[in-house]
């Protein structure tokens, strides 16, 4: 499928808002470089099929001539999932300018904090 030159493609705008929210004195570490060239290659993809879906509808039919989902709409929504966990590892500064913390982290950080408690109250 052909693409117009005019047309922004959906992992350019995906790529400056995030370059905009890192801010201008923080850079890209390397990791986060790959991800967010994988990140803005899915996100291309998912316009693809979006415009796939907008063109054909979202069902389509089979051989027998029964109406049946479009199969890009299972790979949109596969595709959709990809990119949320890839944009997820990126981290992104808070309000303050000070990078997130890793989620994953604070709950098995606060799980350890918990039991130090019990034990001491246990005591």
């Amino acid at each position: 499928m052909a693409r117009k030159k005019a047309q922004e493609l959906a992992g350019d705008e995906l790529r400056q808002k995030y370059d905009a929210a890192l801010g201008d004195d923080t850079e890209w570490d390397e990791k986060d470089i790959v991800i967010l060239e994988l990140a803005q290659r899915q996100a291309n993809d998912i316009q693809a099929l979006e415009e796939v879906l907008a063109a054909d509808g979202m069902t389509v039919r089979g051989s027998a001539g029964q109406v049946r989902l479009h199969p890009a709409v299972a790979e949109l929504r596969m595709q959709r999932l990809a990119l949320t966990r890839m944009l997820a590892q990126i981290p992104l500064p808070d309000e303050f300018g000070q990078p997130k913390k890793n989620p994953v982290k604070q709950r098995a950080s606060r799980r350890r904090w918990d039991r130090v408690q019990a034990r001491r109250e246990g005591d």
